[in-house]
Formats: C-alpha cells, structure tokens, sequence
C-alpha cells in the first residue's frame, strides 16, 4: 500500500466516523470562469489569485496552519450536482489534494444547494 492510499483510506474512515466540525455554504460570484459552469479547476485557478474572500481563506486556512499537536487537518469542497468532493488537506505539515467521492453527502448537498454560484465546505479537524 503506497503512503496516497493509505491517506485515501484515513480520511475515508475519518468521514465515515465523525460529522464535520464545519460545514458552510459559500456564494463564490467573483470567480472568472471560462463556461456557464463552475468546475474545481476554477476553483484551484482562484486560489492562486490569493484573493481576499471566504473560498480563498478557506484553503489558507489548511495551507498556513501550523498546529503541532493537529493530527490532520482537511477540507471537503463540492460544487452542486458532481459526482465528487475537491478535498484539501494537511497532514503531518504536507499538503494534500484528494478526488473523494461521497454519494451520501452529496445527495444531501444537492437537495439544499440553492445556487450553481456556490460552494458547499465541510471541514474536519483531527486533533
């Protein structure tokens, strides 16, 4: 087992068995796209901009934590009506970025998503 897969299955088993510590809806109107619909690849374009927003603060968040005694440290971002979750993370001070696939989360999500302009984020925090 490579050490991405072990990571797949640790933040597998961590939503299996915790709820998120947060969970937010985010309007995210500002982001230049190149189609009528939003994909992750926006998404990582507009974090690179390092604007001052809720989407962006959201990946600095993970990406300048710095907590020693923080086992992991990760971030589910879903857009409505995908298949998949952009997960984003820290573990033991690396980064990470993870496709996960979530049927039952995003059936919910789905249901209460008002807009195709927002982002849903259900945060975790393994302490």
């Amino acid at each position: 087992m490579t050490n991405s897969d072990k990571l797949i299955e640790y933040v597998g088993n961590i939503i299996k068995t915790r709820d998120p510590n947060s969970i937010n809806e985010i309007e995210i109107d500002n982001l230049e796209i190149e189609s009528d619909k939003i994909e992750y690849s926006d998404i990582v374009k507009h974090w690179k901009l390092e604007n001052d927003d809720q989407i962006t603060k959201e990946y600095k968040k993970i990406k300048d934590s710095n907590t020693p005694n923080l086992i992991g440290l990760f971030t589910m971002f879903y857009l409505k009506e995908k298949d998949n979750f952009l997960t984003v993370g820290k573990y033991q001070g690396d980064m990470y970025h993870l496709d996960i696939k979530c049927k039952e989360y995003s059936s919910i999500l789905n249901q209460v998503m008002y807009s195709n302009k927002s982002i849903f984020t259900l945060s975790y925090w393994i302490f």
